[in-house]
């Protein structure tokens, strides 16, 4: 059940607004994500992966009103999010180490994290 919820939100991230984005995030998306991040089914991690890099890239659109920071890699990082992902490199699946590196490179990188106070 978790992977069919983390498709659709898959499909609903990538394709809507910031506004839609923004509701889903008041409706603690991420936290359900990273919630995904304790489980051992690779499906459900790439796709998760897939899902969050989608809502932080339109968390960067909200960088001007935040000081030049992502709100969401803030909350990602308040949440212990960094933790969870970087504990995905330690799987044997290359996709996931793959969507790991890009997912924190993207957005969790030295300056964001001291950006949030990490």
């Amino acid at each position: 059940m978790k992977f069919e919820a983390t498709s659709c939100f898959f499909n609903l991230v990538s394709r809507c607004s910031l506004d839609e984005v923004q509701k889903l995030v008041s409706a603690n998306i991420l936290e359900h994500l990273l919630a995904n991040f304790t489980e051992d089914h690779a499906k459900l991690l790439k796709t998760t992966l897939e899902t969050l890099y989608h809502v932080l890239l339109k968390g960067d659109e909200l960088k001007d009103q935040y000081d030049g920071m992502n709100p969401y890699v803030y909350r990602v990082a308040s949440s212990n999010g960094i933790h969870l992902i970087e504990n995905l490199q330690n799987i044997k699946d290359q996709d996931i180490y793959n969507k790991v590196n890009r997912l924190m490179d993207a957005f969790f990188h030295t300056e964001n994290v001291v950006n949030t106070g990490f």
